[in-house]
């Protein structure tokens, strides 16, 4: 009996040593437990503050891509009036108008001669060139023509100026080629 008596006081006193083992377990993760509902509670905290922000961020950002589509409208509009501008130049200050032939050459000769001791006459001519896919180039220069001898005017490539180089001379070469 008494083997049995101190088996039971030793069971009752692992039984009790075992609840405040429990006890501890439990309250050995409170701490973490609270930092880690701490944490959450910022986060969340972090999470509603983003979400009342983005609201206006994507007004501004909804208005600024309206604001670009208007400006790239407006500044594509610019270039089409002086387009225009340079389209009529030509025709309100030619003095004379020569025909090119197909390839491009023109013969020319003066209808109105030269005046009693004029010996020389000088000239701008404005050419414009239109590519294939639209483009246009412009060329001016100046010559001059003296009485009774013949001149041979040559307008090389390179002397085209495309329109967008001439609207918009900051332009990199591949932004003009565009």
């Amino acid at each position: 009996m008494k083997q049995w008596r101190d088996f039971v006081k030793t069971l009752d006193d692992r039984k009790e040593q075992l609840r405040e083992k429990a006890a501890q377990l439990k309250l050995a993760p409170a701490p973490k437990i609270a930092d880690l509902n701490t944490k959450i509670d910022e986060l969340q905290q972090r999470i509603d503050g983003t979400t009342a922000e983005e609201a206006p961020l994507k007004g501004e950002l909804q208005q600024a891509r309206m604001d670009l589509a208007q400006a790239q409208t407006v500044d594509s509009s610019l270039d089409d009036k002086y387009y225009k501008q340079l389209n009529a130049l030509p025709g309100g200050s030619v003095t004379k108008h020569i025909p090119l032939a197909a390839n491009g050459r023109f013969s020319w000769v003066e209808d109105d001669p030269f005046a009693e001791g004029e010996k020389e006459r000088h000239y701008w001519i404005f050419a414009r060139a239109t590519r294939t896919d639209g483009r246009q180039y412009w060329a001016l220069h100046h010559f001059s023509i003296s009485k009774n001898q013949t001149v041979q005017l040559i307008v090389e490539p390179g002397g085209f100026i495309s329109t967008k180089a001439i609207l918009r001379p900051n332009l990199s070469p591949d932004e003009q080629e565009q």
